[in-house]
């Protein structure tokens, strides 16, 4: 039985990380963030362990940001699946998605990128492809009200693929996806989102169901470079 939704029925859901982190009194190597988004419409609340400390109970929809000390760590998600181990490099973050395949299993998706310093004005966008009903996509993340036959996506995407992350002047955004190709067939047109200065966000491409009348769902996560 799929879990039921309470939340308000938009095609945009705005989630805002908190860091986490370890007060340990030992010496401590560079910290790495990870980003951690459930993506998986069948599955209802996923307790998120490292190890066997309960880092966070992940709603459908929800995300969590931590910041760990780099090493390698046995990730446990309780109840779907027994772990996975992930290794984690320093001056690099890290961002793991929780996402379902078309049998219904659940799969993790680990995306590595490098720790650069954004400057005053830019934000950091990654946008990964998690639902399993929704084919290859254009990819617009645009100004509101740019005609997106002038513009160019940002990439496109098929299930499970995530773009490289890209730098883009803070600002007001909206996500578009689109037919591959065909900029006038749009899949998907998010409300406005304001991305800050210094600030990574991981977008999420979700199947819909249940979700107000969109077919499709946008999950933005942010955090502070």
């Amino acid at each position: 039985m799929k879990p039921q939704n309470t939340r308000i029925g938009l095609p945009l859901l705005l989630t805002l990380g908190l860091v986490a982190c370890d007060n340990e009194s030992r010496t401590r190597t560079p910290p790495t963030q990870v980003n951690v988004v459930h993506a998986a419409p069948s599955f209802g609340n996923l307790n998120f362990r490292r190890v066997q400390r309960l880092e966070q109970i992940l709603e459908y929809q929800g995300a969590g940001v931590f910041s760990w000390d780099t090493d390698t760590y046995r990730i446990n998600i309780e109840a779907v699946r027994p772990s996975s181990t992930a290794t984690l490099t320093a001056g690099n973050d890290y961002t793991i998605v929780l996402g379902e395949l078309a049998s219904g299993a659940l799969r993790e998706l680990v995306i590595e990128t490098e720790r650069v310093a954004l400057s005053g004005t830019d934000t950091e966008v990654i946008v990964v492809h998690t639902a399993n009903t929704l084919g290859p996509v254009d990819v617009y993340l645009e100004p509101p009200g740019t005609d997106l036959a002038a513009a160019t996506p940002r990439g496109t995407l098929s299930f499970r693929e995530n773009l490289p992350a890209f730098n883009t002047p803070e600002g007001d955004y909206e996500v578009s996806l689109t037919d591959v190709g065909n900029p006038t067939s749009v899949l998907l047109g998010s409300p406005a989102v304001s991305l800050g200065a210094r600030v990574k966000s991981v977008i999420s491409l979700l199947d819909g169901a249940n979700v107000g009348i969109a077919p499709l769902a946008v999950l933005i996560s942010s955090q502070g470079a």
